[in-house]
């Protein structure tokens, strides 16, 4: 239901199939609900890096010249001085009455209270669903389509590397823009495990977390 609302939410802002929107989120449930309403209207999901900064992180935004830009208000002062995102049509911020300068952007909180019923959208597996970009360690990053086929693909290996086992409990502190993390969240929906979901790793906190929510792989 909540992926529905979202899906429609963006579909009343003008985001259909094919386009592509960028994604500047930490670890959240959140972040998987809009993961898969951009797959459920067949859009395609840009996750950024969250560490990103300065010309690094206006380089993704103008390679990937997204449609729409859905981020959470703790990275907005980062993107405030990209030129990139003046370009943007639509802005979306989760959580921005904590920001002390509201900038001319969306909330995201309205957006996902949409229709409930599914979109009419139609997604085929064959369909590019997201674009990750490269470390950029050998040069400028680059962009790697995925389509939900290979997603299904890297999701159902992972499973099948980890022994999943109905009941599984993992640990989620992969970064979700990140190709490790993104499989995790689907593997969720081929397999019936649970994910306990971290913002990120912490040595410190590893063993508490794993005890707290039972972890067992």
């Amino acid at each position: 239901s909540r992926v529905s609302r979202l899906a429609n939410g963006l579909i009343d802002l003008g985001i259909r199939t094919g386009q592509r929107v960028a994604v500047i989120f930490s670890n959240h449930p959140d972040h998987i609900f809009i993961f898969l309403a951009l797959a459920k209207l067949g859009a395609v999901w840009v996750p950024v890096n969250t560490h990103l900064r300065g010309a690094s992180l206006g380089y993704i935004i103008e390679q990937s010249t997204p449609r729409a830009l859905i981020l959470d208000a703790e990275f907005w002062r980062y993107l405030r001085p990209v030129s990139a995102i003046q370009k943007l049509d639509t802005i979306i911020i989760r959580n921005s009455e904590t920001l002390k300068e509201k900038p001319d952007a969306l909330d995201f909180e309205v957006i996902a209270e949409g229709d409930a019923a599914p979109p009419p959208a139609v997604a085929t597996m064959n369909g590019i669903r997201s674009i990750f970009f490269t470390s950029g360690t050998t040069g400028p990053p680059k962009g790697a389509p995925l389509t939900e086929k290979m997603l299904t693909t890297c999701a159902a290996a992972a499973g099948r590397a980890a022994d999943v086992r109905a009941g599984d409990v993992f640990l989620l502190w992969e970064p979700i823009y990140h190709t490790s993390g993104a499989q995790m969240c689907v593997l969720a929906l081929l397999e019936p495990v649970k994910l306990a979901i971290v913002p990120r790793f912490s040595a410190s906190r590893f063993w508490d977390q794993m005890r707290r929510y039972q972890v067992t792989k």
